[in-house]
């Protein structure tokens, strides 16, 4: 079978216990990164994870036998930031 690279590693993904990284980051960006924590190679990593992708996040955690913390939380559609020119405000806001 000669599927295109990008459909054979969603298949793999989809079939391993990493798939959640793709739901939780919308298409798992940091999956050398996360494989490495969950075999102990790397103590700990950062994750930028849209509201929606929270469940998923959850389910990956429990699945691999991590923990995660939440230590800054950007809502881009609040008033407040709104109020702030975009010039002013770092990218990773968005």
């Amino acid at each position: 079978m000669n599927l295109p690279a990008t459909e054979a590693v969603e298949r793999e993904l989809r079939a391993s216990r990493y798939w959640n990284l793709a739901e939780a980051t919308r298409g798992g960006a940091q999956l050398p990164t996360l494989i490495a924590v969950a075999n102990g190679l790397k103590p700990a990593m950062d994750l930028w994870v849209p509201r929606d992708g929270w469940p998923a996040l959850r389910a990956l955690a429990k699945t691999l036998g991590l923990v995660h913390h939440v230590d800054t939380c950007f809502d881009r559609f609040s008033p407040q930031i709104a109020q702030v020119p975009p010039r002013a405000v770092a990218k990773s806001r968005w």
